[in-house]
């Protein structure tokens, strides 16, 4: 059983983890609502021999640290970094808890990890304006979600307010 510290938490999923995603949720009685869908985007050091490229194949990052965010082992599934969409093959991961962290970690070496690139209407600490990460697309033809979890009868007012702007926002950007 999972226990719960949030009113809703937000996923990464793509078509290959959805089936186990939704598999989970029923059996844990949570929903899974889509907020956003794009194309996956690499973010790594502007010094990446990568960084100056207009698109990534997956294969290019062979070879490359994969920085993943090492999450609470009590709610796995669910909580699993689901890495490229495409998996390239074998690759060293980094784990870290937070976005400081991951930002500090891709500055420094040739890490790279895999996001949606969206804001969201906050400075994002992976994509900051100064310069030093770079965000390139991946060549994939499968997109990206961002799901939002939460237990089917626990959603509060607030929590919906905040699910519908953050669809909002995300889907005006």
């Amino acid at each position: 059983m999972i226990n719960y510290t949030s009113d809703v938490g937000l996923i990464l999923t793509n078509e290959c983890n959805l089936g186990l995603m939704e598999e989970v949720a029923a059996k844990e009685h949570l929903v899974l609502r889509q907020i956003y869908s794009a194309r996956p985007q690499v973010y790594l050091s502007a010094d990446h021999p990568l960084a100056k490229k207009e698109e990534i194949d997956p294969e290019e990052l062979n070879g490359y640290p994969y920085l993943c965010f090492d999450l609470n082992a009590r709610l796995l599934p669910l909580a699993m970094d689901i890495g490229p969409v495409s998996e390239p093959g074998f690759r060293k991961s980094i784990f870290v808890s937070d976005r400081l962290s991951a930002r500090t970690i891709l500055r420094l070496n040739q890490a790279y990890c895999i996001g949606v690139g969206k804001r969201a209407g906050f400075d994002d600490l992976l994509s900051s304006s100064d310069g030093m990460i770079r965000v390139v697309p991946l060549r994939e033809d499968r997109d990206l979600q961002i799901q939002a979890v939460y237990h089917e009868d626990a959603l509060s007012g607030a929590a919906e307010e905040f699910l519908d702007l953050l669809a909002k926002e995300m889907a005006a950007e």
